[in-house]
């Protein structure tokens, strides 16, 4: 081992003693440090300082390398924990999408939020588990397929569509029960009563059949509106429904019977909705432009004319209404017709507004970036939200009313409110803006972001992003792929 030394010694002098000339770190500076070790006394001058130097030289050289590789490791793993924490924040997805090669028609959660029944544009329906993404059942095919809904229990599924027919089907098994309902006409709405005892379909023929989801049979004779039927809902206790036409008119039924119930009521304005009061004694209709009209069923006169609005809300009882306008937002009663409670102002005006669930809190927002929950009993505001500055589209409280869902138009081409005020002139003509997608946000009530934006259409008529209804996740439809969502339940404190 010596004379190793003394080559690798005299080789260090040579060069100028060079600090790459010095014993690299491995057998021989092992060897060399326990000579040394082992007879300090004979291992002196130029061959101590060399073996001293060559162990120096190697612990530097050891603590650069634990330097630069701390360095590499302290970047890797702040990615690994961003996307880590990334991927666990709300508004991630919770397993795979459902991929519908055809585009996606309709899409909704079944009411025990076990399942998601999705509509192709090529006459298929998947019914899918939202968590793991897989099909419960085969693929069903239903021709011109465009209406989805299910019974109160979830156990059936009823699809309509332009074929003219309402088609009912074990929403566990897949298996279509009965023959198909025949209405021989374009079919617009189709729905499952309140009690789920019955079905009600109305068509571009002007007429509405309830039928019975037993026997497939028709409850009463054809009910004829005078035009187009549009749109349907039920009373909060299931004994009358209100229908809407493309005349504009409104009318109410007995739902046992099918006998009128009250005047028929006409808007001057394209109605985009129609519903009841608490008590069923009054109808609230909702424009296409956001005005509404609060109308008495028995004589069917307006009691409340809200012309100046641009955005009504509903509370869950039935029993207030939200309405939002230029100066902000008020709250009216849906019998009298008259204010409750202080105006809520909002600069930039509400052209969004949403009841929370229990009522206790309402939400404003505009296209001014801006977005406000109120305290409804007080009119005190409660929360502020940043929102994007894109086309405010749509705003729902979650299910326990602890968190916000937010939807806005997304692109360049979205075309901004004028004035905070009436939707531009190219969707009152409705021609749409051309918008290439839609960002939805999760928020709490309080303005605190929730989660991490969520890709969603535009098209929210047809592809809202809603809630499943234990309020757990999030249905959202882009492109051809229909996404649930974590809902962030898990991070509300308990």
């Amino acid at each position: 081992m010596r004379n190793v030394l003394q080559i690798s010694l005299r080789a260090w002098e040579e060069s100028g003693r060079r600090p790459n000339f010095l014993l690299p770190p491995g057998k021989s500076l092992n060897q060399a440090r326990e000579l040394l070790a082992a007879d300090p006394e004979n291992i002196t001058g130029s061959l101590r300082t060399f073996i001293e130097l060559s162990a120096s030289n190697a612990k530097s050289r050891r603590r650069s390398r634990q330097f630069w590789v701390a360095c590499l490791a302290v970047p890797v793993l702040a990615v690994l924990v961003g996307v880590m924490y990334w991927s666990n924040l709300p508004g991630g997805p919770v397993g795979p999408g459902i991929h519908l090669d055809e585009g996606v028609r309709t899409a909704i959660f079944s009411p025990d939020s076990s399942r998601v029944a999705a509509a192709s544009v090529t006459n298929r329906i998947c019914l899918w588990d939202p968590v793991r993404g897989t099909p419960l059942t085969e693929t069903l095919i239903h021709p011109q397929v465009s209406l989805v809904d299910f019974n109160p229990g979830g156990t059936l599924m009823l699809t309509a569509g332009r074929d003219g027919t309402a088609r009912i089907w074990d929403a566990t098994t897949g298996n279509s029960l009965l023959k198909p309902l025949d209405h021989h006409d374009v079919i617009t709405v189709a729905m499952f009563s309140p009690d789920g005892n019955s079905i009600l379909t109305g068509s571009e023929g002007k007429k509405v059949i309830l039928w019975n989801p037993s026997t497939g049979q028709r409850r009463v004779a054809p009910l004829q509106h005078s035009a187009e039927i549009r749109t349907a809902a039920y009373s909060l206790d299931g004994r009358q429904f209100v229908t809407t036409a493309t005349d504009n008119t409104i009318r109410v039924w007995n739902a046992t019977t099918g006998a009128p119930v009250g005047k028929v009521m006409s808007s001057d304005q394209e109605l985009r909705s129609a519903s009841f009061n608490a008590d069923a004694t009054r109808i609230i209709s909702i424009s296409t432009l956001g005005t509404a009209i609060i109308w008495d069923i028995g004589t069917g006169q307006p009691v409340q004319n809200l012309n100046q609005s641009l955005s009504v809300a509903i509370s869950a009882d039935g029993k207030r209404l939200v309405a939002g306008d230029r100066l902000g937002a008020q709250i009216y009663d849906t019998t009298t017709g008259q204010p409750i409670g202080p105006r809520m102002t909002h600069e930039g005006g509400a052209i969004m507004v949403a009841f929370s669930p229990r009522g206790d809190l309402v939400f404003t927002g505009s296209n001014q970036a801006t977005g406000y929950t109120w305290k409804t009993d007080s009119g005190q505001l409660f929360g502020r939200f940043s929102l994007p500055r894109f086309n405010l589209l749509y705003a729902q409280f979650s299910p326990d009313g602890t968190r916000l869902l937010t939807t806005s138009g997304k692109g360049p081409n979205a075309v901004p409110v004028p004035d905070a005020a009436r939707p531009p002139v190219s969707l009152q003509t409705n021609v749409e803006p051309t918008v290439p997608e839609g960002i939805a946000l999760l928020w709490l009530t309080d303005g605190s972001s929730l989660g991490r934006p969520m890709r969603c259409s535009p098209d929210i008529e047809h592809f809202p992003v809603i809630f499943s209804p234990d309020g757990t996740r999030i249905l959202t439809v882009i492109d051809k792929e229909v996404i649930v969502r974590d809902a962030g339940a898990s991070h509300i404190a308990k």
